[in-house]
């Protein structure tokens, strides 16, 4: 293990599945970010990503790679828990290790980037400024989707920001549970990004009482574009094998969200660019990243085809689940499927009017278009005609 002296290097460790879309991107973002290893294992995959990282690995010897299938092995319920199996055994290969140099870790999804305002900036030179001793936890900001698919990261950064954080910590601290978003140390120190204490929120774990966005943050490109979110959807959830959706998410945000924004620095961005396009240059990278993305547009399909499946056995789920992504192809599911509805209603205005409210959920535009059939049927009804004026003025805004 390191001395109290050494240089500061810090590991990053991730779990993917099905991401060659988004490896190489994610990859190089956080070799230029300064951190001296990635590791990344790869469950339940189907894609090319094993492809694209023994590419990446043959590349660069700070990239390695291993499999975690192996928890879906153990009987019971520790596929559950893919995440905390996993990440303590990166933990406890470092502490094995008695060649190793490592000094810090870090937990991060393929879609969570560290970013310092100014991209200039190492992990290494900020915890050696904020100080090495303790654990150091940084908000999340959770993207703003675009309409462009396969963006790659932008100088201005524009989401939501949140109380949610992800840590760096010395591994030298005694890991207690390897939490995904705030590991418990047996000495439990953690100071946030500007360099003040981190204090927990008591009603909800590993969240900060407040947001901190400067001067480094993670950006959770958790959306990234409609597109990309609806494909996301279909990857199902650890441990829900009869599930084709994810049934936990909650659509795309609405205009009403409050955003940040913050713009990285101009002349660090640009050197950030340039080493970039030279990075996806290298070997196969970009022929395999094309390949990812396919896979990606052919899950979306594959995630529409489950929604009109879904819509008569979990409306009120889909509504939600689909709620704010106005692609046609999603829209016109949704909307044949209420049509369906709407003729079997007859002339029952209130089951028509009742299915508008529910259509809130996912449109305010497919809420109107409901409520104006509801309209039609009883021109004088004082609810519904409350209902179409609520609507135009939502929409005007």
């Amino acid at each position: 293990m390191s001395s109290r002296n050494s240089a500061i290097k810090v590991k990053l460790v991730a779990i993917a599945k099905d991401e060659c879309a988004y490896l190489a991107d994610w990859i190089f973002h956080h070799l230029y970010a300064g951190f001296a290893e990635i590791e990344i294992y790869i469950n339940r995959t189907r894609d090319k990503s094993v492809e694209l990282l023994e590419e990446l690995s043959a590349l660069d010897s700070r990239i390695s790679w291993d499999r975690s299938d192996f928890v879906d092995m153990v009987p019971g319920s520790a596929h559950t828990k893919m995440q905390y199996i996993t990440y303590a055994l990166a933990y406890q290969k470092i502490i094995d290790d008695k060649n190793s140099d490592i000094t810090h870790l870090m937990y991060l999804d393929i879609d969570e980037f560290w970013l310092h305002e100014n991209p200039d900036v190492k992990i290494s030179d900020f915890i050696k400024q904020a100080g090495r001793d303790v654990g150091i936890s940084f908000c999340w900001i959770n993207d703003y989707p675009t309409s462009d698919v396969f963006s790659p990261l932008r100088k201005e950064i524009m989401g939501i920001p949140l109380k949610l954080v992800k840590s760096v910590f010395p591994v030298k601290s005694a890991l207690k549970m390897a939490r995904p978003h705030q590991p418990l140390l047996k000495e439990h120190q953690y100071i946030m990004a500007d360099g003040t204490k981190f204090n927990e929120d008591p009603s909800i774990k590993e969240h900060s009482t407040r947001h901190v966005g400067l001067p480094a943050f993670v950006y959770h490109r958790c959306l990234r574009s409609p597109t990309e979110y609806v494909s996301s959807l279909y990857r199902g959830r650890p441990g829900y094998k009869d599930v084709s959706l994810k049934t936990n998410r909650s659509g795309l945000p609405g205009s009403s969200e409050k955003l940040v924004t913050y713009t990285l620095n101009n002349s660090g961005f640009e050197r950030y660019e340039q080493a970039r396009e030279s990075f996806m240059q290298r070997g196969n990278i970009n022929q395999l990243k094309a390949s990812g993305e396919e896979y990606v547009l052919q899950r979306f399909a594959q995630a529409v085809v489950a929604l009109e499946n879904s819509l008569p056995e979990s409306h009120g789920k889909m509504l939600k689940l689909f709620a704010n992504v106005n692609i046609p192809s999603v829209t016109h599911k949704i909307e044949a499927y209420h049509d369906e509805l709407i003729s079997r209603y007859s002339d029952k205005v209130e089951l028509i009017r009742e299915l508008a409210l529910k259509a809130e959920a996912f449109s305010i535009f497919e809420a109107r278009r409901i409520m104006s059939k509801a309209l039609a049927l009883r021109p004088e009804g004082p609810v519904i005609n409350a209902k179409i004026k609520e609507y135009n003025e939502a929409l005007a805004k």
